[in-house]
């Protein structure tokens, strides 16, 4: 199989990298080249950015694309539109702050999700498209953001998508030290 990751070897995408290769599959990631840009040297590497240059994705095909970076609706969009229909499946890699509330127990995939409201529309677009992380605004719109994010995905990939929504991620690599808190 043919798998598309976008998002870097940092830590999650690492660990897809490896489980991937190790059942034989094709990978090939699309990232900015930042972190750790030696690693996995079999691997195809097509540069670019999700805020920006996108061209090393046209014209090209992949059974499967696992979006680990998608934290701004705008960019996922682009990559959206900009794999179209070249992509089997598209798995987008969400996460459990999407909920709106956690108050009550028995919560599933149905349970409703934090919305932006226009009122975020000017903090939304103070968020630096290249480097979200660096802007209070984005770690305060997080949930609600990634809940857009899976709206983009839903709307593009329709039954060709899939969405996880994990809580915490931890373990080797985790560049967050949220490990050794817990």
């Amino acid at each position: 199989m043919d798998i598309l990751i976008l998002g870097g070897p940092r830590f999650l995408g690492r660990h897809l990298v490896s489980a991937a290769m190790a059942r034989g599959h094709r990978v090939t990631l699309f990232n900015r080249g930042r972190t750790e840009p030696g690693l996995f040297p079999e691997v195809e590497k097509l540069r670019g950015d999700r805020a920006g240059d996108l061209s090393v994705l046209e014209g090209r095909a992949w059974d499967a694309a696992i979006d680990t970076s998608g934290f701004l609706p705008g960019n996922v969009r682009r990559s959206a539109e900009t794999l179209g229909d070249r992509i089997g499946h598209y798995h987008f890699v969400s996460s459990i702050s999407v909920h709106a509330d956690f108050s009550k127990p028995g919560m599933d995939e149905e349970a409703p999700v934090a919305r932006l409201t226009p009122e975020d529309g000017e903090r939304v677009a103070a968020i630096d498209p290249s480097d979200p992380m660096k802007s209070p605004a984005f770690l305060e719109l997080y949930g609600p953001l990634k809940a857009a994010c899976e709206e983009v995905v839903r709307e593009r990939f329709g039954e060709r998508a899939s969405i996880s929504r994990p809580g915490l991620i931890v373990g080797p690599h985790d560049y967050m030290d949220r490990f050794p808190y817990w």
